[in-house]
């Protein structure tokens, strides 16, 4: 019998320039220090271990005992000068180095500020302090480095080490100058100028009010139309933008919108970043820009040329333009003087726009309310906002006959339609968006409030207020309206980048929408939820379709095209709709309890391919803070021993040997979700669509971090929870799950039973009948 294998000694190379490579077996018990000593002693060299240190040459990060558990055999080390002196002789260098040689040694710092083991040594030598002197009193040059300089710095501080309020306001304008400057010298100081400014306004600092003086919207735009070879600085300047809109309070929020919405300042994004072709590394079409969080599923046929990472922020830019109808939503009109006679007036606008055009009609407002011969309102002879005042007076608002006009345009509560709006969602912003459609689409507007309170069969009349409050409440919670943006959100729409207001030329389209399907379906007011899930599977299916959401034209022309009946027909092909009886025949259950394992044992065995396949994740900060363009890629090798993980480019799809780390499955103690992992304990608690995402696996033969994930999407995190679950052995829980096999469990029942088409399967199997008092049968001739 052999000898039992040391577990904690591992099989290594050690390397040294000028030296022989050393093969050792690698104790990971014993002290580094003894071990570098021992390295030193081999090669001759005088000099401290405290001189040296370890470093992993793939990826050129410093050996630690934090870090030394992912020594795995095979792994080849360096033996190099250690952090602490590296830094000081980087810091002594490139106050005496020329113009070349500075811009070598920022380069090399670039990359070591990558290593948190090096920074933390950095930090303590005073290098950050250096940096901001230099870039504040300009003692680094463009022609030095100073875009590498800045590029070190926002490196240094994504470690969170270092709080952002720890900066001067002399360098918070230096660096907004940079991004005024209309002079370019080297791209990466407008790309890092823009990150630094970024990270001031979403760290909460107190140096927003600086930021948002200094910078203007038109400056950032030029950057956006300007800079279309550089697509991080596109990025880096949405990303600002973002945070001035996150950051400020609502009337500055208002402001910003209000530039953003005009025709100018949309153009040049839809021009420059979503209509825009560009190739990566392999020339292949970049990827589009529907992925992402989100209830709606993504489209096949990427048409955009959007990354993953400018997806990002053109979802957050779209969302937190979305969410400032959050305070319409919540309104409530009788909770103020001025919300109600604002809501009065746009009540009679409604009333008449809608019936105004229709003389019969017109002629009885006329009476009502004094309509003059031109068709402006009056009252006593006198035009103009007197006769709004008069027409909004309580005694109209009380009148018999305004009461019937508020039965025609389908208010519940006709004898104060105030009170319709007092629910929230949506609040007053369901009368705002019945009025943007009376005022933008007048003649829509009258089709569809005539050709419902003309019906002589007014059990089929579809009321358009009532629908329109309702319309308004689906599109609150489609587009999450309210709630913060993901932080992996992806999902955007390039039609809302192509309106001036794009939640309500949604709105103009989804009613008569609503009114085609309710004639479709011949609808009465007893099917008002059916019609309403339908409508809900119209707008979801156009949602998902890439060519529908580059226009509202294009938007409108899909959604007509899903009439009810091709949704009924889509829903059956789908078989959605499951019968009763199979969930309550005995028979059935016992089929179901019958084949459960299999079908189980299929999910599991689709789960572990998918883990195999492998995913790549955005990386995030200890603390939960996400990190902008740096991905990680984890798969699962192809016999379910061994996660293979490692940094990876957003493109890219690397291969297991490209892999640098791992985790055999064995070594994994338990996974964690949520708010129980180490990377989400910091994060700001209004990010609960992160801490959904989040999982980590921690391990005995860790002895740092556990591994840390923030999946993309919720499928994206059921399908990983649900494999790792699977291979320790416990069960698969997720909704995902569930889901198939639900589905699954359906479709081999009803394969199995084709056979009985037509047979009648009662729900309580058929008694048996006694047995017979003897057996003594006899056989009659």
């Amino acid at each position: 019998m052999g000898a039992v294998k040391d577990p904690s000694s591992v099989k290594i190379a050690v390397k040294m320039e000028n030296k022989n490579a050393l093969l050792i077996e690698f104790d990971q018990i014993r002290p580094l220090d003894a071990w570098i000593q021992q390295f030193l002693n081999n090669w001759g060299i005088e000099g401290p271990s405290s001189d040296y240190s370890l470093q992993f040459v793939d990826r050129e990060n410093y050996v630690t005992e934090k870090n030394r558990s992912e020594i795995r055999n095979g792994t080849i080390l360096n033996l190099v000068p250690s952090a602490s002196k590296t830094a000081s002789t980087i810091l002594e260098r490139i106050e005496k180095a020329s113009t070349d040689e500075k811009r070598t040694i920022l380069s090399s710092l670039v990359k070591l500020c990558s290593d948190v083991a090096f920074v933390e040594e950095f930090i303590a030598k005073e290098g950050k302090e250096y940096l901001v002197k230099a870039i504040e009193h300009g003692t680094i040059r463009p022609e030095e480095g100073l875009g590498l300089a800045l590029e070190a710095f926002v490196e240094l501080m994504n470690h969170g080490l270092c709080s952002w309020d720890s900066l001067e306001p002399k360098f918070v304008a230096v660096i907004a100058n940079n991004v005024n400057s209309e002079k370019s010298y080297d791209p990466k100081i407008l790309i890092n100028s823009l990150a630094i400014l970024e990270n001031l306004l979403m760290s909460g600092s107190a140096f927003n009010s600086i930021v948002e003086a200094e910078v203007t919207l038109p400056n950032l735009m030029k950057h956006v139309k300007q800079n279309m070879e550089y697509p991080l600085i596109q990025q880096n300047t949405i990303a600002l933008i973002n945070a001035l809109l996150l950051r400020s309070d609502l009337s500055k929020k208002k402001a910003i919108a209000a530039t953003l919405s005009s025709k100018q300042m949309r153009k040049i994004i839809l021009e420059n970043i979503i209509n825009v072709s560009r190739t990566d590394d392999n020339g292949s079409l970049s990827g589009g820009g529907l992925g992402g969080t989100s209830l709606i599923s993504t489209a096949s046929n990427n048409t955009t040329a959007v990354g993953s990472e400018m997806a990002h922020q053109l979802y957050i830019l779209q969302t937190s333009l979305i969410n400032l109808h959050e305070e319409r939503m919540q309104a409530k009109p009788t909770t103020s003087v001025i919300l109600e006679s604002e809501a009065r007036e746009k009540l009679v606008e409604l009333m008449k726009l809608a019936f105004e055009s229709d003389q019969g009609l017109n002629m009885d407002i006329s009476s009502r309310v004094g309509v003059g011969s031109s068709g402006s309102v009056n009252s006593g002879g006198s035009g103009g906002s007197s006769g709004t005042r008069s027409i909004i007076s309580s005694s109209t608002f009380k009148s018999n006959s305004a009461k019937n006009d508020y039965i025609r345009l389908g208010f519940t509560n006709y004898k104060n339609p105030i009170e319709d709006f007092n629910e929230t969602p949506p609040g007053i912003l369901a009368l705002d968006l019945m009025s943007y459609f009376a005022r933008n689409h007048t003649e829509k507007y009258r089709n569809v409030v005539l050709e419902n309170c003309m019906r002589s069969d007014r059990e089929h009349e579809c009321p358009f207020a009532k629908s329109a409050i309702q319309v308004t409440k689906l599109i609150a919670e489609l587009f999450k309206i309210g709630e913060a943006p993901s932080d992996e959100g992806k999902l955007f729409y390039p039609m809302f980048f192509n309106a001036d207001h794009p939640v309500e030329e949604f709105f103009c389209i989804c009613v008569p929408l609503l009114n085609k399907t309710w004639k479709e379906m011949k609808a009465t007011s007893e099917d008002f939820a059916k019609v309403f899930s339908v409508l809900r599977q119209q707008l979801l299916r156009a949602l998902s379709d890439q060519e529908a959401i580059s226009s509202f034209a294009k938007f409108e022309a899909k959604t007509s095209s899903l009439t009810y009946s091709t949704i009924m027909n889509l829903w059956q092909k789908e078989r959605s709709s499951r019968e009763e009886w199979e969930n309550k025949a005995q028979a059935i259950l016992e089929l179901r309890e019958k084949l459960k394992p299999e079908i189980v044992e299929l999910i599991k065995q689709q789960r572990l391919q998918y883990l195999t396949e492998g995913t790549q994740f955005v990386k995030y900060s200890n603390k939960g803070q996400r990190i902008k363009d740096k991905f990680w890629y984890c798969r699962l090798s192809n016999k379910f021993k061994v996660l293979y993980y490692g940094d990876c480019d957003e493109n890219k799809i690397p291969s297991i040997d490209e892999l640098p780390h791992k985790l055999a499955i064995n070594d994994i103690k338990e996974m964690l979700i949520g708010k129980e992992c180490a990377h989400m304990k910091d994060a700001k608690s209004s990010k609960k669509s992160t801490f959904a995402l989040a999982f980590s696996l921690t391990s005995e033969s860790f002895q740092g971090e556990p591994l840390n994930f923030v999946a993309p999407s919720e499928k994206v995190f059921d399908y990983w929870t649900d494999g790792i679950n699977a291979l320790l052995g416990n069960e698969m829980i997720s909704k995902e799950a569930q889901n198939d096999l639900e589905t699954l469990l359906s479709m081999e029942i009803k394969l199995r039973l084709l056979d009985t088409e037509g047979v009648t399967i009662p729900e309580v199997p058929p008694k048996i009948p006694d047995p017979p008092s003897n057996y003594d049968f006899a056989l009659v001739h």
